[in-house]
């Protein structure tokens, strides 16, 4: 998929909205300039959020300091008002909580404002940060007490966020958008995500058919060892991540995006992720964090999260990229997709985070084509389907059909089942691909695959091979390729056509070089480090496989050399 049209605007834009320029591409491949986050206001917000305007000193924003936090939130909801030009929804609940060996009961509340499409909407992207704060790491034990003198400016975590969709509110909401656009401010992030679990829960049918996905901004403020950012998504979520790391990539390259699939569940993302009556779509922008999501920022959950620490370069940069994607829809012409990370795996109806599976498990695949483009396909257009599954036994087409072209962000999908084991143990890979009518198309994102193991299905191996056959190089060079639905150890013999052994190897955790369940290919010169060179002609290998369970089976193959 390329930047394509979804960073034009529709013509005579700024003749109806005088206040801002025409959101689009700019000739460097940049955020356009109307996009961009003003650092200015970014700063101001963050300044407001963690610093009392009377004292200049830190401020609390933990969600038990009620007053304070209302006054907070009456501001918060007034700003919004101001520039979304739409009344804010507070949204209440009640917090039980047991302190000094009592209960209490505490009110919170989420602050809501959704701009409606001016013409057809096909659905609601939410843009999403909690406003409240912790410091319970500056006092270990006793922050049951401590919190009711104690301040939590949390700056960084999360006046950043809460500064990023203000801006976003700001910039984004005069457009043209063709789906409506929802600004959430959540509370009781700190406590176990309270004030996003009552939001989902609110989430009935009707609701979750209108929703597109969450952007949830969270701690963007701290740049460590440099700038850049993470996104947080899972395998449900994997195609919003990947449109918006792309459009950042093209837009931004400088600033390096990790992707952590699945992220955590300790993020606002995850109320949606969790939602009973069907999950629904969610990624958090954050700044970098380690590989498995843990927070690197010396300061978070503690009195010091300040606004001295914050790195408004990274924070402008961080917000531009959120308000140019979704900005880059103003007008763009439909765009069918097939992403990679629409491509999904089921197992006995549900998707799995990891790709191995058991026989008896029952397997389909679900290919989504998506409309990435911000206007919807025309009437005339159509798009055909096709999906091939290789394996073992070869490379057959299992689907051919077509699916409606979709509005904006959606998708038409097709489930197709594989069965349970027989037929596709071992490696597998599906390979899905669009063919569309009746519309322009980038033909770059017409195709996807995805890879698959199946193990215990009584055949520890499903075949194996020496590549390329012939082989036309050093034998060295050469690799040995073996598909298995189970972790085995092998011992592999060569012989030329006269039966003298030319070399012996061993393979598998118990010779020291685990075979991974699925395809894998071993370098012959590290299997065979004595044989340097055959001579042309043709060979035969044998091979005895020993299972986990003790069982012991042989198999033969011939492979030519061609010098």
């Amino acid at each position: 998929m390329k930047l394509r049209s979804i960073l034009w605007v529709i013509a005579g834009f700024l003749a109806l909205f005088p206040v801002m320029e025409a959101s689009r591409a700019a000739s460097d491949g940049s955020v356009p300039a109307d996009a961009m986050a003003d650092r200015d206001s970014l700063e101001a917000m963050v300044r407001y959020l963690s610093l009392d305007p009377s004292t200049s000193q830190p401020r609390s924003r933990y969600v038990f300091r009620e007053s304070e936090l209302g006054l907070l939130a009456d501001s918060l909801s007034a700003r919004l008002e101001r520039y979304t030009g739409v009344a804010a929804t507070r949204q209440s609940f009640e917090i039980t909580w047991s302190l000094d060996d009592h209960d209490s009961t505490f009110t919170a509340e989420n602050i809501i404002c959704r701009v409606e499409a001016s013409g057809q909407s096909s659905g609601v992207l939410i843009l999403t940060a909690h406003f409240d704060a912790i410091a319970h790491r500056s006092y270990p034990g006793e922050w049951d007490s401590a919190w009711v003198h104690v301040e939590a400016p949390g700056a960084d975590d999360n006046a950043t966020g809460v500064a990023a969709v203000m801006e976003a509110a700001r910039v984004l909401s005069p457009l043209d958008l063709p789906f409506d656009l929802e600004f959430v401010l959540f509370s009781a992030e700190e406590l176990g995500r309270l004030g996003s679990i009552h939001y989902v829960k609110l989430c009935d049918a009707d609701c979750a058919d209108r929703h597109l996905g969450v952007i949830n901004a969270d701690m963007i403020g701290y740049s460590g060892n440099g700038t850049g950012a993470s996104v947080m998504s899972d395998f449900r979520s994997g195609w919003l991540a990947d449109m918006i790391i792309e459009y950042a990539s093209i837009t931004d390259p400088s600033l390096e995006i990790s992707l952590i699939k699945p992220g955590p569940s300790n993020w606002d993302h995850a109320s949606f992720w969790e939602r009973e009556e069907g999950r629904l779509p969610a990624i958090t922008l954050a700044e970098p964090l380690a590989a498995t999501g843990s927070i690197t920022y010396p300061d978070y959950h503690t009195v010091d999260d300040l606004i001295e620490n914050v790195d408004f370069d990274q924070t402008r940069r961080i917000a531009s990229i959120i308000n140019g994607f979704i900005a880059s829809f103003v007008g763009a012409p439909a765009e069918n997709s097939m992403l990679e990370a629409d491509l999904l795996v089921l197992v006995n109806g549900a998707i799995r985070h990891e790709n191995v599976f058991q026989a008896g498990e029952e397997i389909s695949v679900r290919p989504r084509v998506r409309n990435t483009g911000g206007t919807p396909s025309p009437d005339e257009a159509a798009v055909r389907l096709d999906v091939w599954l290789e394996n073992a036994a070869g490379r057959k087409r299992i689907y051919s059909g077509e699916l409606t072209p979709a509005d904006p962000l959606r998708f038409s999908h097709a489930d197709i089942p594989l069965g349970t084991g027989s037929g596709i143990g071992g490696e597998n890979i599906v390979t899905a691909e669009i063919t569309v009518y009746g519309m322009d198309d980038d033909p770059s994102d017409n195709r996807a695959s995805v890879l698959f193991v199946m193990e215990g299905t009584g055949t520890a191996v499903e075949n194996h091979h020496f590549s390329p056959n012939p082989v036309n190089r050093p034998f060295s060079e050469a690799m040995f390729c073996i598909n298995t639905t189970e972790k085995v150890n092998l011992i592999l013999e060569i012989f030329s056509l006269e039966g003298e052994m030319l070399g012996k190897a061993r393979l598998g955790a118990g010779y020291g070089t685990p075979v991974p369940t699925g395809l894998s290919c071993h370098s012959c010169g590290d299997l065979f480090p004595g044989i340097t060179e055959l001579t042309s002609g043709i060979y035969m290998y044998r091979m005895v496989v020993f299972s986990a369970d003790g069982r012991s089976t042989g198999h033969r193959g011939r492979f030519a050399v061609e010098r």
